[in-house]
């Protein structure tokens, strides 16, 4: 281990087992701050005991090498090491979040037949649950030190894991992630990050998510830190002030969270240790380079009396575009030029990584020359295991490549073109996949889903966008002849059984599905979803004081609605969790009181926040009153 090198980030480490890196970083970097989140500090050695004490855990249980173990935690700093320990073992990991649905998270775990649960004492009882009584739930709060003792022997090429994404056919579909596929996109990320041990990335997605493991070992294997932060919880405002506190270096999220949270931000918001900003998980759009312009021009002059965490010439933070996705891993990256202009208002998403190829082709796989629109197809040695038991779509997406056995090529779905520069642009999707904050949605999936419902005869599911061009889900619902289920019981039983970002944030009641001449649905005549109120079974009722006149109007913005009534629930007229966190932003600094993001959801309505706001500005009255 001591003889593996650690920088530059050298080729032959895609030929090494995850957990030998690791503990290489451990030995190095052993009381550096590793993984910092709201669960406290983990410093380089604390995180390898705790995937030692995993790893140890998981073997005393019998369980073998590339048996599945599913785990099971919050947004935590914990569930990072508790899933490369599961990886040490030689077993295959399988994380899950806690906010999942428990059908779904069944489905999952019924999918890839664990021999093991991982979880904490909050999500103990799920987790025997996912169990079902047939085999072991590891507590990581009740782990014993580990012994000195031999781990198994692992190979980059054994799968590490299994990534859990939305499915066409209504089910969720795993892919395969091994050691060499995980660390090819991670030697990428940080070759164009130029990570140092003095970085500090901000990590908002979950251990479960591609992003999270991308910020995660991006830091880890360079010595950095990841630093946790749950937006759903926290909300947007707080994080600005956090990236400040915890001096985070390399921003990295979803194009959608950057774009919330430039919303929020003013001009005078300065960010001094922040030299880079790297946006991936959806296309992003010139609105979000621009939002990343003025936050730059902003910073200007700070640097100047500010002593940074890191020596750098740059004087602003830059902006990386990087295009990946689960059955490709890492594809191409884009540092946006200070003057780089987009006359066809497409952002590209740069040129190839290392080890990496694209081409465009046409229906018939034919390449295209550059400038014309095709199908993405990349080609590598590096592309993850394939689909987990289900060799016929694995057979679909992965080609052999007949002069090159070690190299495969991915059918990617995306649409794209390569410019006569050589650079790749993202021009959407080919099938019905979307990008939803981030995260990958099936509209087959949703639709599926919505269409069991026992009061629905049909359901279609689009992607709009708001007035602000932020993509959204709107459920288009045909009920059954003489049903009168409120439309408020379907999107509830779609919470019931997707995650929230793949719940549509409009539902629009039709009298009958517009029809094609097969008598399919022909969705291109679906109406756009109204610019009013949603049609809810509850009476509208328009704001009644001057303070929920003032809720109304934040609300109406943010949501892109003409009309919001006071008893209308935040999330049945097209809230979601970053919405509701601008909302959350703009109503403190408004009404002079703190309302948190979770106060804000649970309270739901206009109505009920105004009540909450009202709480809040008497009991700081009384306060004030108090001290003087």
């Amino acid at each position: 281990m001591e003889g593996v090198p650690l920088e530059p980030f050298p080729r032959e480490h895609l030929q090494v087992p995850i957990p030998q890196l690791l503990d290489a970083a451990a030995l190095r970097y052993a009381d550096r701050e590793a993984i910092c989140g709201a669960d406290g500090s983990f410093t380089y050695r604390r995180t390898r005991d705790l995937i030692d004490h995993v790893a140890h855990a998981i073997l005393e249980a019998v369980v073998a090498p590339k048996d599945r173990v599913v785990l099971l935690f919050g947004h935590r700093a914990a569930a990072f090491p508790a899933a490369l320990g599961v990886v040490k073992s030689g077993a295959i990991a399988v994380p899950l979040t806690a906010s999942t649905p428990a059908d779904r998270r069944d489905r999952i775990a019924r999918d890839a037949q664990p021999s093991c649960v991982v979880t904490d004492i909050a999500n103990e009882a799920d987790a025997h649950a996912l169990a079902r009584g047939t085999v072991p739930v590891v507590v990581i709060e009740r782990l014993p030190p580990a012994p000195d003792r031999e781990w198994p022997s692992l190979s980059a090429s054994d799968p590490a894991f299994i990534m859990y994404t939305s499915g066409s056919s209504g089910e969720p579909k795993g892919v395969v992630q091994t050691h060499r596929s995980v660390l090819q996109k991670i030697r990428a990320t940080t070759l164009m990050l130029e990570t140092t041990p003095e970085d500090r990335i901000a990590m908002f997605s979950t251990y479960a998510v591609g992003q999270g493991m991308t910020a995660m070992l991006s830091a880890l294997l360079r010595g950095g830190a990841v630093c946790q932060f749950d937006v759903r919880r926290q909300g947007l405002e707080l994080l600005a002030r956090w990236l400040v506190e915890q001096r985070i270096s390399i921003y990295m999220s979803s194009a959608t969270l950057f774009r919330s949270l430039a919303r929020t931000l003013d001009r005078s918001a300065l960010f001094p240790d922040l030299r880079l900003i790297r946006l991936g998980s959806e296309r992003v759009t010139t609105e979000d380079v621009d939002a990343y312009r003025r936050l730059v021009a902003s910073q200007v002059g700070v640097r100047l009396t500010h002593k940074t965490t890191r020596e750098s010439e740059s004087s602003t933070p830059r902006l990386l575009i990087a295009y990946s996705s689960t059955e490709t891993a890492n594809i191409s990256m884009h540092l946006v030029g200070p003057d780089e202009q987009f006359p066809d208002g497409i952002v590209p998403v740069g040129r190839t990584s290392e080890g990496v190829s694209v081409s465009v082709v046409d229906e018939a796989g034919q390449p295209l020359p550059p400038g014309e629109e095709g199908e993405i197809i990349v080609r590598s040695a590096y592309l993850p295991a394939g689909y987990w038991r289900d060799a016929e779509r694995t057979a679909r997406t992965y080609l052999p490549v007949p002069d090159a056995p070690e190299e495969r090529i991915c059918r990617t779905g995306d649409l794209g073109r390569i410019r006569p520069d050589g650079c790749l642009e993202h021009r959407g999707r080919k099938d019905r996949r979307v990008k939803i904050r981030g995260y990958r949605v099936e509209l087959e999936e949703v639709e599926r889903l919505l269409s069991n419902h026992p009061s629905v005869a049909h359901a279609a599911v689009l992607a709009r966008t708001d007035r602000r061009g932020d993509p959204l889900l709107v459920a288009y619902l045909e009920m059954k002849d003489g049903v009168t289920t409120p439309v408020e019981d379907v999107r509830g039983y779609a919470s019931l059984h997707l995650p929230d970002y793949m719940v549509p944030a409009t539902f629009i009641v039709l009298d009958a599905m517009p029809a094609s001449d097969t008598g399919k649905i022909n969705r291109s005549r679906l109406p756009d979803p109204p610019l009013d109120r949603p049609s809810l079974s509850a009476a509208y009722v328009q704001p009644r004081t001057a303070l929920e006149s003032t809720i109304a109007a934040i609300w109406r913005d943010v949501l892109g609605l003409d009309g919001v009534g006071v008893h209308d629930p935040l999330l049945m007229v097209g809230g979601d969790s970053l919405r509701a966190a601008q909302i959350s932003s703009r109503l403190s600094a408004a009404v002079g009181v703190e309302v948190p993001l979770w106060q804000l959801l649970e309270a739901s309505t206009i109505a009920d926040v105004a009540a909450l706001v009202a709480r809040a500005t008497e009991r700081q009255k009384h306060g004030e009153g108090h001290n003087q």
